[in-house]
């Protein structure tokens, strides 16, 4: 059935913290009441819901269950804007759900250990049973044959199975871009937010922050908002031996410098070691280096980058207005374009810090 409400759409990420406050904040962001909420469910799925069910959900006294389960989320995706605003929404509300569901579980388990149980009967003294006669020889040789043989069969299927999966390693490190809430005084030290944005990254360990793959819509959903880049994979050390690390963190040359008091963070962890954890400000110091000696077995090893930066305050943002006079939402993504963090590495056997290449670099794929 088609929509007849009009309605707002809602160009907002989701603050509630419960499921009733997150319907409230949906009628609320796209300026319906919660009657015309029940007849635009009614009208955009095949079964109906009563304004009863949904004060029901919207006080938190019960769940939606079968139909109204699925029916509630297909209106709140039909009331945003942008699909990066209907994944946050829709994500945040099967969280709700789930923590209802947990809620409710726990309730009737709650109820069933306080509620007394009934006095049993006394039961008839049972009559004494006859001895078991203990395993013969004959029943542990054939206990152990069938021990042996399920052994067997379970060793011939993982050989078999693993035969089959082929795992492929590909040059890169898989990237999730995050938009951050503004509660943190520092850029935070994990990644945290809503993920709005994922892609692979091709190239050296040349960490650029706002690459050029990151445009349109993604854009729009992060201006003037606290964000990071998360990179993930593995990487090759292929000697045994101390290692060498050097970060070198630059910030773009923009007018806004000379009056910036943004900061950015980044952290880097290979396997069980946190190599860096810096936080830097984004400014009048155009380069920053750091350097870390770490020992290393040769292998394969987990690795992981937190690059985090606040937007930029009022003050820069006014200047570098008066310098381009103008202002849209490209702002912080063009002063940080040129922002970039570069990881260099000397192996053991090296005379020389080289900048860690692609094909030490790889994320992992199933075939």
């Amino acid at each position: 059935m088609r929509a007849t409400s009009k309605c707002k759409k809602i160009q907002n990420f989701p603050s509630a913290k419960s499921l009733g406050k997150l319907l409230e904040e949906a009628c609320k962001l796209s300026d319906i009441k919660f009657a015309e909420f029940v007849r635009l469910y009614n009208s955009l799925n095949a079964d109906n819901i009563s304004e009863q069910n949904f004060n029901s959900w919207k006080s938190n006294s019960s769940v939606p269950t079968g139909g109204p389960r699925a029916g509630l989320r297909v209106v709140i995706e039909y009331l945003c804007d942008e699909s990066v605003y209907r994944a946050s929404w829709s994500d945040t509300y099967e969280k709700y759900l789930d923590e209802a569901d947990l809620n409710k579980e726990h309730k009737r388990k709650s109820k069933a250990k306080i509620e007394p149980s009934e006095p049993s009967e006394p039961s008839e003294p049972s009559e004494p049973s006859e001895p078991s006669e203990p395993l013969s020889h004959k029943n542990i040789r054939a206990l152990y044959k069938v021990l042996t043989i399920t052994f067997i069969v379970c060793i011939v299927f993982l050989i078999t199975y693993f035969s089959f999966v082929k795992i492929e390693t590909k040059p890169g490190l898989r990237v999730s871009l995050y938009r951050i809430d503004d509660t943190y005084k520092t850029p935070p030290s994990n990644p945290t937010g809503s993920r709005i944005f994922n892609y692979i990254h091709n190239g050296d360990a040349d960490f650029y922050y706002y690459p050029e793959n990151v445009e349109g819509d993604t854009i729009h959903s992060i201006a003037d908002k606290n964000t990071g880049f998360f990179f993930e994979g593995w990487i090759d050390l292929d000697e045994t031996g101390t290692y060498i690390f050097e970060s070198l963190f630059k910030s773009v040359e923009h007018v806004s410098n000379q009056f910036n008091t943004s900061e950015c963070r980044y952290k880097l962890n290979i396997g069980d070691e946190e190599i860096f954890n810096i936080v830097d400000n984004f400014g009048m110091r155009k380069f920053e280096t750091n350097v870390r000696n770490n020992y290393f077995e040769k292998g394969v090893y987990s690795f992981s980058l937190w690059f985090a930066c606040e937007d930029l305050k009022n003050l820069e943002r006014w200047f570098s207005w008066l310098y381009k006079m103008g202002n849209d939402v490209n702002f912080d993504v063009n002063v940080y374009r040129g922002t970039y963090l570069k990881l260099y590495y000397k192996k053991p056997s090296s005379n020389k810090l080289e900048v860690v290449p692609l094909s030490k670099l790889s994320a992992s794929y199933k075939n």
